[in-house]
């Protein structure tokens, strides 16, 4: 019988939309909505065209490392009484490993300004 491998280290942690990580999977994020559409995709003209509304206190930013390397993004965003998911991200490499389902929780429950009392 062979031995598993041991469970990849998954850290979730709050950045700034501005920092590398973020813009890390933010540029592969729009690289690949940008393949999947005929006429491309402009974040420009998108619901978010800036990451401002995702900074703190009011919205956060939230990436996903795999053994310290970032494989995924989300932000959540107030907007008139309502609240939003956006820039919701998970590597193609990092798929079927439950982190987009871990991602959403963490945005929904843990991180969301609405559940922390920011």
């Amino acid at each position: 019988m062979s031995a598993k491998a041991p469970a990849p280290e998954i850290q979730v942690e709050e950045v700034l939309p501005s920092s590398a990580d973020a813009q890390h999977c933010l540029s592969r994020y729009f690289e690949e909505l940008s393949a999947r559409f005929e006429t491309g995709f402009d974040a420009a003209q998108s619901g978010a065209p800036t990451l401002d509304e995702f900074r703190p206190p009011r919205g956060c930013f939230l990436i996903m490392r795999v053994s310290g390397k970032p494989v995924a993004c989300g932000g959540f965003k107030p907007d008139a009484g309502a609240a939003y998911i956006k820039r919701m991200w998970v590597s193609p490499d990092a798929r079927g490993l439950g982190l987009g389902r871990r991602l959403l929780h963490q945005l929904e429950r843990g991180h969301a300004p609405w559940a922390t009392g920011r």
